[in-house]
């Protein structure tokens, strides 16, 4: 028989695995994601080793359902797709635009059409609109309707791609739809997808700063993004204290003067504001946490306000974490399991501000990301059960 054979090409342990991870007859792609790297460890060739789990796990379904289709691999979402470089066939973790082994780069052809379904799912939702007279009042008038708030909902909603060209296209497009324009009837539906738009743009930005982490010329551009988004969001605020400035000018001389003095203060402390800002978000960089927290202090309601200082906790809890993540790994390299499994239990993202979404929520994504793969390098009996972002959303 064939699966006799295939039971003595490997090691006990490898074999133990593979029995136990084709038991249901279905194989996942973590369970996948943990033999492949075995397989690796053993030396054992990963496309021969491919080959042998294809009939082992074939021959198990049939055995278990004879009619039922299988493939390898089905899809799953309790991890994410397995991934091997098609140059030199290295396991790829997730969020590799390059393979470390060979330098390949990943391209997903697929993922190119990503902007183009966004524009097709928003133009089917407009296409609903109700083209009535009430509507139409509504929108001369300056109120929204259901229409609009789906398309809100499918802008928030809409995966941010992963690859350099996808990210680079999809910012490229949201970043002028950030800005707000002057308040008239006209300006009303682009005024009132500003928000969302600014929201997703910020995730996208903060994703691609994990993806390109290690690409630096990627980065620049990405922080001259991240500075025009910033700039979108204070421009109303600087035209209308400007306009505001020429209607003294023309009206009261004596008050202009005063205005003006006060405009200089205003200026010179939002430039303050700014360059606090910057300095801690250089600290964050350089892994200087205390010295960021330190400066954050004097960062107050103007400028940035609460919103700039909740997104500088964010990423000092999130770099710390990570920190963290990495000691706790040299623990395990080491061997000292209980060690480890007892300070990656204890390791917790806490919640800041009200409400968990946007940027937050997908920095708590990335941070489980890590632990669960953490998590998976200790031996079974030291795993710890790894919280989802839905007990996060649970506990808001």
């Amino acid at each position: 028989m064939i699966t006799n054979k295939i039971n003595r090409m490997y090691s006990e342990k490898i074999e133990k695995l593979i029995d136990l991870a084709l038991a249901d007859g279905e194989l996942t792609e973590k369970e996948k994601q943990i033999l492949f790297k075995n397989a690796q460890a053993d030396g054992i060739d990963l496309d021969e080793f491919e080959m042998v789990l294809e009939a082992k796990l074939f021959e198990k379904q049939q055995s278990l359902n004879p009619v039922k289709e299988t493939s390898v691999a089905p899809k799953s979402e309790k991890f994410g797709d397995v991934k091997k470089c098609p140059a030199c066939g290295a396991i790829v973790q997730s969020f590799q635009i390059k393979c470390s082994d060979c330098e390949h780069e990943f391209r997903n052809v697929e993922a190119n059409a990503s902007l183009q379904k966004l524009f097709k799912m928003l133009d089917d939702v407009e296409k609903e609109r109700e083209n009535t007279f009430d509507s139409s009042i509504k929108r001369v008038i300056g109120l929204s309707d259901n229409i609009n708030k789906r398309k809100q909902t499918i802008i928030q909603n809409f995966p941010i791609p992963t690859t350099k060209e996808d990210i680079f296209e999809f910012i490229t497009f949201a970043l002028p739809n950030t800005k707000k324009l002057s308040k008239n009837t006209s300006n009303f539906q682009h005024n009132e997808f500003v928000q969302v738009w600014r929201t997703k743009c910020g995730q996208a930005i903060e994703k691609a700063k994990i993806v390109f982490k290690n690409d630096n010329i990627t980065l620049n551009e990405i922080t001259k993004f991240e500075k025009q988004l910033k700039a979108n969001k204070r421009s109303l605020k600087k035209i209308g204290c400007l306009i505001f400035l020429i209607i003294v000018m023309l009206s009261i001389p004596a008050y202009f003067i005063w205005e003006k003095r006060v405009e200089a203060q205003w200026i010179e402390e939002e430039i303050q504001q700014d360059n606090l800002f910057r300095e801690a978000q250089t600290k964050i960089d350089k892994g200087d946490f205390e010295e960021a927290k330190r400066i954050m202090v004097k960062i107050n309601d103007h400028g940035y306000g609460s919103d700039g200082k909740e997104e500088l906790t964010r990423k000092i809890q999130f770099a710390e974490l990570s920190n963290e993540l990495e000691k706790i790994d040299s623990l395990i390299k080491n061997k000292d399991f209980e060690k480890a499994s007892f300070a990656l239990k204890k390791l917790t993202w806490v919640t800041i501000g009200e409400y968990i979404y946007g940027e937050q929520k997908e920095q708590i994504k990335n941070f489980l990301r890590k632990k669960e793969i953490v998590n998976s390098n200790l031996p079974v009996k030291y795993r710890i059960k790894v919280e989802s972002i839905d007990d996060y959303i649970e506990i808001e």
